[in-house]
């Protein structure tokens, strides 16, 4: 949830993760979670990445942050 304030983007400006290229969706039985394909951890024996959630990407400054400084949008050519 993002409280408006006059620090962060007006409402119309927002960034949205879900129109990022590098959002990802991670469909389970009980939830769909919406993840950060640029942070991700590497299992150093089976080599699968575990993606970071978006969620937790935006409330970190060292990362993405509330103004969305990695934001990349999509465009017809991801949707193919």
């Amino acid at each position: 949830m993002l409280k408006v304030s006059p620090a962060l983007p007006a409402p119309g400006r927002i960034k949205f993760c879900t129109n990022c290229k590098h959002a990802r969706v991670r469909m389970t039985p009980s939830n769909n979670e919406i993840q950060c394909g640029l942070y991700y951890n590497i299992d150093l024996v089976t080599g699968e990445k575990t993606y970071e959630s978006a969620h937790a990407v935006r409330h970190d400054p060292q990362k993405c942050g509330l103004h969305a400084v990695h934001f990349e949008g999509l465009t017809r050519s991801d949707n193919l």
